[in-house]
């Protein structure tokens, strides 16, 4: 069984993927309250039991790389590195921008994802249509005002964007910011599941004692 982590932002979630089955048994999203700590141990306890399992169970672990909220990185990112030690089993890191992307395989149009980094402030990653990710390099922090001051053709966007972050886009952009539904902007650990099972399939696992989270800026005021 693949364990999924995600606590990079306060969209945070857990999943469980059988990976001889190809079937996600158990999958948990939740906007935390910058309660990751109390949060996460009680969220993972309650899935494994409605599925019968314990973390002896668990062949691979999957987390959430970053960027995101600097408490929340390490926090779900210790428990992982914790379980894989353990139990020793692989661990895997998927930076929090594919997450999203991997959502949007079959679109027809570039793609910018979104996560809030406060102050009014985003980290945007572009995914063309045909290409590589992008590397943590491109990362960019940003607001979305200059970032859609800077785009010239239809664009998907997706990720962390409410109702006023919508408004902003469509108010600059007008037709050419074609926005995913809500359900679709939801950031799933299913997801993060899923790319990780190929990932751990590849042998393309990580080195716990040395895996560390994309901090793209320290914790402020």
């Amino acid at each position: 069984m693949i364990l999924a982590i995600d606590t990079a932002t306060r969209s945070a979630g857990l999943a469980i993927l059988d990976p001889e089955r190809e079937v996600v048994l158990a999958e948990h999203t939740w906007h935390s309250r910058v309660n990751h700590t109390v949060e996460l141990t009680p969220n993972l306890c309650t899935m494994l039991e409605t599925q019968n399992l314990s973390t002896a169970d668990l062949t691979g672990i999957v987390v959430a790389r970053g960027p995101g909220s600097f408490t929340g990185l390490r926090i779900g990112m210790s428990i992982g590195k914790a379980l894989a030690y353990a139990h020793g089993i692989d661990i895997v890191a998927i930076p929090t921008p594919d997450i999203i992307a991997h959502a949007h395989q079959a679109r027809d149009l570039p793609l910018w994802t979104i996560l809030q980094a406060g102050r009014g402030r985003v980290v945007a990653a572009y995914y063309p249509i045909d290409g590589p990710p992008p590397s943590e390099e491109e990362y960019r922090i940003t607001t979305l005002v200059e970032l859609a001051g800077q785009i010239n053709e239809p664009t998907l966007f997706s990720g962390e964007l409410d109702s006023t972050a919508v408004s902003q886009l469509k108010q600059i952009l007008g037709e050419m910011a074609v926005v995913a539904s809500p359900a679709n902007r939801v950031r799933r650990p299913a997801h993060l599941a899923e790319v990780g099972w190929r990932k751990l399939e590849a042998g393309h696992t990580e080195n716990a004692a040395t895996l560390a989270p994309i901090y793209l800026h320290r914790p402020g005021p």
